[in-house]
This record gives structure tokens, C-alpha cells and sequence, in this order.
């Protein structure tokens, strides 16, 4: 994962790398999750920011 690839880009010299972690979902619009369901899917989001 993410950890994995922080020691590699470390270890080769690479300063910065992209990871697509939240790509696609609601934190990425920019909202976040208030209220879930008990099978763990959002009950409630808020609003995106604009």
C-alpha cells in the first residue's frame, strides 16, 4: 500500500509520488460522511464544498 510505497520512493530518492487514495469518493468532492448505516455504507453526507 501507501506505507510500502512511501520506503520504496524513499529509498530510490523520488520526493513525491501520487497515490489515488479517496479518488472517486465522497471526501474527494469534498463532503464527508455523518451518519452510517449498520452494513457501514453512508446513511447521511454532508454537502460538498463549493
Amino acid at each position: 500500500g501507501t506505507l510500502a510505497e512511501r520506503i520504496r520512493a524513499g529509498g530510490a530518492g523520488v520526493p513525491a509520488f501520487f497515490t489515488a487514495t479517496g479518488y472517486g469518493t465522497l471526501i474527494q468532492k469534498g463532503g464527508s460522511p455523518i451518519k452510517y448505516n449498520k452494513d457501514g455504507t453512508i446513511a447521511i453526507a454532508s454537502e460538498p464544498r463549493e
